[in-house]
């Protein structure tokens, strides 16, 4: 994960002008509330949406707006982090749960499949030499054998065989309630439908799983791009990077991807 601060965000250089603005307890629940319909946005935006709610605010006061914010959301589990993406070398301001499993973090708009979907993604492009930033083409993407990790017995359930670091932090977070496998725009035909089984202690467990479509894997790739879990190359048609929210909120299971190269690791460790 980032490294993260509770102090103050040191977002660029003090100004010189000392008749700051008093950030109005409304004007900060109005921008905390705008966070949390974006996510992630530029940090010019983020100052420009201050300015908009509030009226002129300096670096310092951003800072402290940052900072306030912070304090008030951390019982939540809640933090605003800046980062600068590597990719288009742009800083941006993201509102992260720290406490949330890393499916929630993937958004409740994705179904299963589509968060079986964009694990395998996202592993496939860390793994990319030269890495860490690597792209890989839409057309592999989209072609991708993605594993049905949720088949796959759990610990102290009668496999002792270890699994990879990284499907170990993905299937610890797998618990909870069920999301629903398709959303009312999947097209008839959207899904193939597989059954498969596994040996799992004292018995054996069936599982119905669909499967996503070409068609839906590319509406996905596309939604993950407007939602900054992925982005575009900007030298590449049609080839897609790690987006600054997945190396936000994902740096943990980065890291622990299984066969990832050592520059690509070396590369997220000085970034997340």
């Amino acid at each position: 994960m980032p490294k993260r601060s509770e102090g103050p965000v040191n977002i660029g250089a003090n100004t010189s002008n000392p008749q700051q603005i008093p950030i109005r307890p409304v004007d900060k629940m109005a921008f905390i509330q705008a966070m949390m319909n974006s996510s992630v946005m530029k940090e010019s935006a983020a100052k420009e949406l201050i300015a908009r709610i509030g009226g002129h605010v300096t670096e310092q006061g951003y800072t402290e707006l940052i900072s306030q914010a912070n304090s008030d959301m951390g019982s939540a589990g809640f933090q605003l982090l800046t980062m600068k993406h590597p990719v288009d070398n742009i800083r941006y301001l993201g509102l992260i749960n720290k406490d949330a499993d890393e499916p929630s973090r993937l958004g409740s708009k994705l179904t299963v499949q589509q968060r079986e979907y964009f694990k395998a993604v996202i592993e496939c492009i860390a793994r990319t030499e030269p890495g860490p930033f690597s792209s890989v083409s839409e057309t592999e993407l989209i072609n991708l054998e993605v594993a049905t990790t949720s088949l796959a017995p759990r610990p102290g359930r009668g496999s002792q065989q270890a699994g990879s670091s990284s499907q170990a932090v993905w299937d610890s977070t797998q618990a909870g309630p069920s999301t629903q496998v398709e959303d009312e725009n999947t097209p008839p035909g959207g899904t193939q439908r597989a059954e498969r089984s596994t040996q799992a202690g004292l018995g054996t467990q069936t599982t119905s799983q669909k499967v996503l479509s070409k068609q839906l894997r590319t509406s996905t790739l596309h939604a993950l791009v407007n939602e900054s879990w992925l982005s575009p190359s900007p030298d590449r048609s049609s080839h897609y990077c790690l987006g600054v929210r997945t190396l936000m909120e994902l740096g943990d299971f980065l890291l622990n991807v299984e066969g990832l190269p050592e520059i690509t690791k070396k590369g997220l460790e000085k970034l997340v």
